[in-house]
């Protein structure tokens, strides 16, 4: 009983954990000093839709590709930016049930983001 209640709580935080990661200080053009802010809602994410709020960007194409627990691309989303804020909204293409991670990508195809989610169905 009482491993499954640690686990419960341990799930239960995992869920609750922030929405908005920052992307280990990188932004598209390198500098450091505005890092991407990416935030994944709701999460964990339901009925296979995602929305993303992506701060920090620079006037220029970058993709989303949504990625399941196999690595597998269950999703992608090429835009332009025109604005250092952007909302998007992606419909997963593949439903799936566990962790999954996004990945941002610039002009060149160089991942200069990334956040985990937790997809429940």
């Amino acid at each position: 009983m009482k491993n499954g209640l640690t686990a419960f709580l341990l799930l239960t935080l995992m869920s609750l954990q922030s929405f908005s990661q920052n992307t280990e200080g990188k932004t598209p053009n390198g500098n450091s000093n505005h890092p991407i802010t990416i935030t994944i809602m709701p999460n964990p994410v339901r009925n296979n839709r995602v929305i993303v709020k992506l701060e920090g960007l620079n006037k220029q194409q970058y993709t989303i590709r949504i990625l399941n627990n196999s690595g597998d691309i269950t999703a992608a989303d090429k835009f332009n930016s025109p604005t250092s804020t952007t909302f998007r909204m992606i419909e997963l293409k593949i439903s799936f049930k566990g962790y999954g991670r996004l990945q941002l990508t610039d002009e060149q195809g160089k991942i200069i983001g990334q956040s985990k989610f937790l997809a429940v169905d």
